[in-house]
């Protein structure tokens, strides 16, 4: 427990120190939170890479899953050991979209936490857009001005709709839509208490993750133009 402890404490420090070092090149603190956010995701692009195939992957069998489903679905044992039987055949892992998501979590945590207490140097504000990133939407609605609280809204509807976004390009099933609205209203609703930093780390993520699922859906289409035209 304490070596975890260390090394949480360290992922802090080395944020801060992340932090300050893009703050000394632009003086400006929401630039340097959406810098480290680009910097995080270029560190884990091997793993996203590798998360947006899997999740391909998913969408494109998905149909096969369903028929699985239905044809066992009095008996949950068997149409478990067919859908797992079709992954190995496959070469499926259901589960290869999660190591992305495990390893954001500490460090989203470590933001929060850092936004929360962190100091600015020379007592300077976090700005980008809004006074203050160290404050939470519903901390602003009482202590700003209403004009200076608009900017928060703002980004808390960002949030929302690249949320939705970003899930909804992730799914395999096109009748979860109205799951993935009610998911991201929720988080937009949690989110209403997290420092505007967290969600300005949180907005970057979703249009870094947006771009590249646009990208690599791109790459696949082509591919199947491709190969289409060669069969002729």
């Amino acid at each position: 427990m304490e070596f975890i402890i260390f090394i949480y404490d360290a992922l802090k420090d080395l944020l801060i120190s992340i932090l300050e070092l893009y703050h000394g090149f632009i003086p400006d603190w929401g630039v340097a939170i959406i810098l480290l956010t680009l910097t995080t995701r270029v560190i884990m692009l091997p793993l996203t890479i590798k998360q947006t195939k899997s999740m391909a992957e998913m969408k494109k069998w998905q149909p096969k899953l369903k028929e699985l489903q239905a044809k066992f679905k009095d008996d949950r044992q068997k149409m478990n050991e067919e859908i797992m039987k079709f992954y190995k055949e496959h070469k499926i892992n259901p589960f290869g979209g999660c190591l992305p998501l495990i390893l954001q979590l500490p460090i989203f945590i470590a933001l929060f936490q850092i936004l929360n207490g962190f100091k600015p140097v020379e007592g300077q504000p976090f700005l980008f857009l809004i006074k203050d990133l160290s404050l939470s939407p519903a901390e602003a609605a009482t202590q700003l001005p209403t004009l200076l609280t608009i900017s928060y809204f703002v980004l808390i509807a960002l949030m929302l709709v690249t949320n939705y976004a970003q899930s909804k390009m992730m799914s395999a099933d096109p009748k979860q839509d109205r799951i993935m609205l009610f998911m991201s209203v929720f988080m937009a609703y949690i989110a209403w208490n997290f420092p505007a930093g967290v969600l300005l780390y949180w907005v970057t993520t979703n249009v870094w993750q947006i771009a590249q699922q646009s990208i690599s859906a791109g790459r696949q289409d082509e591919g199947k133009e491709a190969l289409k035209n060669a069969k002729k």
